[in-house]
């Protein structure tokens, strides 16, 4: 079986949100803009953001699935927040 890896912010959020496996990978992330290749870098608003936009979601699957709701936000926040770029 094939690792799954999930680059992007968005990808990581849809994985946590839709219970499905893969492995977040943040080195030496670059996205294409405007034709170029760029870094990523982590942006607190995003992850924060994120993290507030889910919130109702994120209490109703802690409580499904037993988990600490803040372990939760912890991940949903670094995997918006290292998910952006500041361009």
């Amino acid at each position: 079986m094939s690792e799954h890896l999930l680059y992007y912010g968005n990808d990581r959020i849809n994985s946590i949100v839709n219970d499905s496996q893969g492995t977040f990978s943040y080195q030496n992330e670059k996205i294409e803009y405007d034709g170029n290749l760029v870094p990523f870098y982590r942006y607190h608003d995003a992850g924060k953001t994120a993290v507030l936009n889910y919130n109702d979601l994120i209490i109703k699957s802690s409580i499904k699935y037993g988990v600490d709701s803040d372990f939760v936000r912890a991940i949903v926040y670094i995997g918006r927040a290292e998910g952006c770029s500041p361009v």
